[in-house]
């Protein structure tokens, strides 16, 4: 049983020989929940991040991590952004400021530190911003070729850099990634459809897209990230049809 007053888990990162892990639990908040935060450490003790204000800010969290630093932002209640910092995990710094007026949408960490992705101001373009060590941020700056395109689900870290996945109005996908001199590269990819997709995990040395239709969870698999293929789901994962949904991958043998 994990510490503290969990009503439900979201996403968890590795953290060098740790693991982070996010979630939804209850506090004094004017908001119908608190953001819960839980930390597991080598020896695999849970300790969860005791109740601050801070946390009292709804809306849907991501988290990175490199080296002692850990980094979380999101979209809050009432559309409202904010990214914290932390060195355990337990006890979080304010560093909401460079994203006022702004929806930031997803985090990660690469050689050069932390990198956020977000939209807005709304309407507005998406947006990157950069951080060494998540204590300040970097002025967000836009996507390029994004004015009307969205960030899908969280970025990611594949072959040793990040890449986003955009979705253009048209259904079309596709993938910016990290040019080396500070700004970004983009390709069209094939196989995925905004309309189907929810969002990209790493796994191994490749990518499994997940996301579903009317029909039930649907799932796709990439060696580079451009060129995509469907992946035959077993019987229990599309049982549920449209109501069940596939959280996550990874490889096993």
């Amino acid at each position: 049983r994990l510490p503290g007053t969990a009503r439900g888990i979201g996403r968890s990162i590795a953290w060098g020989d740790r693991v982070l892990t996010l979630g939804e639990g209850d506090g004094d908040c004017a908001h119908p929940s608190v953001i819960a935060i839980w930390v597991r450490d080598a020896a695999g003790a849970w300790d969860a991040a005791p109740f601050d204000p801070l946390l009292c800010a709804g809306g849907i969290a991501q988290a990175a991590a490199k080296d002692g630093h850990a980094v979380i932002v999101g979209t809050g209640a009432g559309d409202v952004g904010f990214a914290w910092s932390s060195d355990d995990g337990l006890a979080w710094t304010d560093r909401s400021a460079v994203f006022d007026g702004r929806l930031p949408q997803g985090v990660a960490a690469d050689g050069s530190g932390f990198i956020a992705f977000g939209l807005g101001p709304v309407p507005g373009p998406a947006w990157s911003a950069r951080s060494e060590d998540g204590s300040a941020w970097a002025d967000p700056v836009p996507l390029p070729g994004l004015a009307e395109g969205a960030v899908i689900g969280q970025p990611v870290v594949h072959d040793g850099g990040v890449a986003v996945f955009v979705g253009d109005p048209n259904g079309a996908i596709g993938i910016l990634r990290a040019d080396g001199s500070g700004g970004w590269r983009s390709e069209l990819t094939s196989g995925l459809s905004r309309d189907t997709l929810a969002r990209i995990v790493p796994v191994g040395d490749g990518l499994v897209a997940l996301g579903g239709d009317a029909s039930g969870p649907l799932a796709w698999i990439s060696a580079d990230g451009v060129a995509w293929r469907p992946l035959t789901l077993p019987a229990e994962a599309t049982a549920g049809g449209a109501n069940a949904a596939i959280d996550g991958a990874a490889v096993a043998d």
